[in-house]
């Protein structure tokens, strides 16, 4: 059983998203992943910014906005992409 999510929700640019701990693996297993759409859905998001090491799923219907190592992206650039 995976331990439960640290998911935070946060609201930038007028948009309100649910974010995970950088450098925390919050989704081992597919039932993570149900765990971020239901924080999804009683946050009233539709979008999530989680960060690499965070993430080992694909997209269900949230826009996943993920943080990539340095020097590739940054936290910045995905979150304009989660607001813009």
């Amino acid at each position: 059983m995976s331990a439960p999510l640290q998911l935070a929700i946060v609201e930038e640019a007028g948009v309100r998203f649910v974010t995970g701990p950088p450098g925390l693996p919050l989704m081992r297993g597919i039932e993570d992943a149900g765990l971020v759409l239901e924080a999804c859905f009683a946050a009233g998001v539709s979008a999530a910014l989680l960060f690499g090491s965070n993430l080992k799923v694909r997209t269900y219907g949230i826009r996943f906005a993920v943080v990539c190592p340095p020097g590739s992206e940054s936290c910045e650039a995905a979150r304009d992409w989660l607001t813009g």
